[in-house]
């Protein structure tokens, strides 16, 4: 199972979900269906893009996979 860690590298920072709204220039139902890990089937490149260039990152660093079993 795929899962975002927008959540972990912005709480690693002190930021909030507006915070990465406003920084990152993705819209705030993104960010937020991103944060939470809620029905995202699938991110825009330019998204990931702009996430990668807010926290200077890659996107191995928002994107990470777990096994099914470990995710419930």
């Amino acid at each position: 199972m795929i899962v975002y860690r927008l959540k972990e590298l912005a709480t690693d920072r002190g930021w909030d979900k507006t915070k990465v709204h406003y920084a990152s220039g993705v819209s705030y139902p993104t960010v937020l269906r991103i944060w939470n890990n809620d029905k995202v089937k699938q991110i825009d490149m330019k998204v990931l893009d702009m996430l990668c260039e807010t926290f200077n990152c890659r996107p191995c660093d928002l994107i990470d996979r777990v096994d099914n079993a470990a995710a419930n």
